[in-house]
């Protein structure tokens, strides 16, 4: 993958880390929403776990 969608993948997770931090400053950690926000962060870094992998092949 080029370091491009790198760079994306980790303005995906900052924006969405941010979107969590806010969710759970309103509804609280265990509300359904921040819980699926949460997920969506653990793609996004495995998603970008995996781009290190391929870089490093």
């Amino acid at each position: 993958m080029p370091e491009t969608r790198r760079a994306q993948i980790r303005s995906e997770i900052e924006r969405k880390r941010e979107e969590m931090h806010r969710l759970s400053d309103r509804f609280g950690m265990q509300s359904e929403i921040v819980i699926r926000i949460s997920q969506e962060l653990d793609g996004l870094l495995n998603r970008y776990g995996q781009l290190g992998k391929v870089v490093k092949m």
